[in-house]
């Protein structure tokens, strides 16, 4: 495989963060990583590399590798544990182990026929987060939300999107929107849809401001959008249904859960309302 091939085949990994096997996609989509945060783009590159060539030494399905799927959950992997942890040697071998354990948890899942979604990076994150605090590696601090009084549409729309790899900026999140749109001008549609209504739950449960306008309750609504999200009125629905319940569990894992809830709500929202999308088939 030549350099080309090679570098097509990363950014499709990339691209399917939020489920657009196209490497102009994914380019769009490191272009606002790099944007934002540099080192985060490093640790990007780093997990997608890590993931696919996991699979590619363990013979996953190639046809798999070749979309993208066994590259965004390490995509994910290297971006939060940047992010939490910074990017110094314990974090660069992290990333590298996490990544692989990322592509492990997706072939598990893929051959049984359970729909992964992001769920290889939710789990391989937690552990490593566990695992680094008992080395003892301290998180990094967040920067806290800018106060406000009122919803900033932009904001909300824009960090939105972009957090859904860890990203609160506007022109990120624009990218990250422009780089769907190139892929898929439906899917655009439902990530917009997805951060209104995270959005619109959060101010309903009495969120603070900060956070909303932060994007923090819509990007797993922007991921429930994108997965579910079709044509059809019913796929209106359930991506709108989705959307809210992934923020309520959201909701409840900021006050209860020692762990980061990453895009965990979107999974398992996404699982809940695939069960009942099927139950109405029958």
């Amino acid at each position: 495989m030549d350099a080309k091939a090679v570098a097509i085949l990363l950014l499709k990994g990339v691209g399917q963060v939020m489920f657009q096997g196209n490497a102009i996609t994914g380019a769009f989509f490191l272009l606002g990583i790099f944007y934002n945060s540099w080192l985060m783009g490093l640790a990007a590159v780093l997990g997608v590399c890590a993931s696919t060539a996991a699979a590619h030494l363990l013979h996953f399905r190639e046809k798999d590798i070749a979309n993208g799927l066994y590259g965004f959950n390490g995509t994910l992997v290297g971006i939060a544990i940047a992010y939490f942890f910074g990017l110094g040697l314990i974090a660069v071998a992290a990333i590298v182990l996490g990544a692989m354990l990322s592509s492990l948890v997706m072939n598990f899942m893929l051959a049984r026929k359970w729909p992964p979604f992001t769920f290889p990076f939710v789990i391989s994150a937690w552990i490593l987060f566990v695992a680094l605090g008992i080395a003892g590696q301290a998180k990094l601090a967040a920067n806290p939300p800018a106060q406000a009084s009122a919803i900033d549409p932009a904001s909300v729309l824009g960090a939105g999107i972009g957090q859904v790899m860890f990203q609160q900026n506007v022109v990120t999140g624009t990218l990250f929107l422009i780089g769907i749109f190139v892929a898929s001008r439906i899917s655009a549609g439902y990530a917009l849809l997805g951060a209104a209504v995270g959005a619109l739950v959060g101010i309903g449960l009495g969120a603070q401001m900060a956070f909303i306008n932060a994007g923090l309750f819509s990007y797993n609504a922007v991921l429930c959008g994108i997965a579910l999200g079709g044509s059809k009125l019913k796929s209106l629905s359930f991506a709108i249904a989705a959307g809210a319940l992934s923020s309520l569990i959201l909701y409840a894992m900021m006050v209860q859960s020692a762990l980061p809830a990453l895009t965990a709500p979107f999974v398992f929202a996404t699982w809940i309302v695939l069960v009942v999308k099927a139950g109405i088939r029958q």
